[in-house]
């Protein structure tokens, strides 16, 4: 490959110690690019701070691949994913542009990509932008109709490239004008050859769950888009019915899991429902390990890497049919309407129907093959190269 130097940039959270969603997707291409020997940089942020500190600014994986941390200097808005960066990270951010072959932009609006497009265009450099979902989210906001009217049009018409992660976000290229020969449907990929699995049952000592007990899982952003709340009423129906199930939902403490919390006090499934916060690496791990299903209720949602890994760990998903990604994964789950009479009537089947249960446990490690890292970064290189070479000429 003919690439000097491939610049993502992500603005994403302590990437460097837990890395999730966006964020995962992000650190997985550009490390799988490095280990094909291929010069990449990954600028990122760090808007929440671990232990109150700055985490490292700079961190070499390898020789190929450099992790940059700009430094911010308040995340008041961090929710909207705005910050305020330091000049010396500006002036970073300029130098690995102007040394770039290639810029991948991951995410739509962000200060870092207003940042970054203006260096690009200086500089005259080809460049990506992947928006993971994040063209039409917070669209009554007014941080995102000024967003869209001062930069976000000219940073999507004047991409070499945009990544769709299904054909409905496909659409919604469409629909902000982006011409359909720049776009390319390119989904999420994961490391299939890593699992070390953890030990059964590790999980369930942890939170006193007896192991004759079945979780239904949610892990990820606790928000009102995400569907919590439908999961949790939908519990409630099935927790009169069933009394060998506990709901766990694993995703960061805010002000809306305080109002799940009082939601579950209220329907009178307190003690079934259990919120362990947030969780990174090996205990991530093992709340996958020990659940009996995966559920994702989100009023909107793309592609979420969740999906890519409860089916490491085999099992079943139940989707909401307003996942855009929700029928690539008809073969290992349901896809459910997003109420909460439905969620309950499809996670009961998988609660009854062992047959049907372990078939779709059976066909995950089939389906979990199609979405190969490397399979994702090879299509990714050939982009890459197309677009450096047409410059070159």
């Amino acid at each position: 490959m003919k690439t000097n130097l491939i610049l993502h940039i992500s603005l994403v959270s302590n990437l460097i110690y837990k890395p999730s969603g966006e964020a995962k997707v992000a650190f997985d291409i550009a490390h799988e690019l490095s280990k094909n020997n291929i010069n990449v940089v990954l600028f990122t942020t760090n808007i929440k701070l671990i232990n109150n500190k700055f985490i490292p600014k700079i961190s070499y994986y390898n020789k190929y691949f450099i992790l940059y941390h700009s430094n911010i200097l308040c995340n008041i808005l961090s929710t909207y994913k705005i910050a305020f960066i330091k000049i010396e990270d500006i002036l970073a951010l300029k130098y690995f542009i102007k040394k770039a072959s290639i810029v991948h932009l991951h995410g739509y609006p962000s200060l870092l990509n207003i940042i970054a497009y203006y260096f690009i265009k200086k500089y005259k450099k080809p460049y990506i932008l992947q928006a993971h979902g994040s063209l039409f989210t917070n669209n009554n906001s007014f941080l995102k109709k000024m967003f869209n009217i001062i930069i976000g049009n000219k940073l999507l018409n004047n991409a070499n490239i945009v990544i769709a992660l299904s054909s409905i976000e496909y659409e919604e290229y469409m629909l902000k004008n982006v011409k359909p020969s720049k776009i390319e449907i390119l989904p999420n990929g994961i490391n299939i050859n890593k699992i070390n699995h953890p030990q059964k049952g590790a999980f369930k000592n942890k939170l006193h769950i007896p192991d004759n007990y079945k979780i239904l899982l949610y892990l990820g952003r606790v928000i009102e888009l995400k569907g919590i709340d439908l999961l949790i009423e939908s519990f409630s129906i099935l927790n009169k019915k069933y009394d060998k199930i506990k709901l766990v939902i694993v995703g960061p403490n805010n002000e809306y899991s305080k109002k799940l919390e009082l939601l579950a006090i209220k329907l009178n499934i307190k003690e079934n429902v259990i919120f362990t916060g947030p969780l990174y690496n090996t205990q991530k791990d093992e709340a996958y390990n020990d659940s009996y299903v995966f559920v994702l209720p989100s009023r909107y949602d793309t592609f979420p890497m969740t999906l890519l890994e409860a089916m490491e760990y085999s099992l079943p998903l139940i989707i909401s049919e307003y996942c855009q990604a929700a029928n690539n994964f008809k073969s290992v789950g349901i896809i459910s309407k997003n109420d909460p009479s439905s969620l309950s009537k499809s996670i009961e089947i998988l609660l009854i129907d062992e047959v049907k249960y372990n078939e779709y446990k059976n066909n995950c490690k089939l389906v979990l093959n199609k979405y190969s890292i490397n399979d994702v970064v090879k299509e990714l290189q050939n982009i890459y190269n197309q677009q450096i070479n047409t410059r070159q000429k």
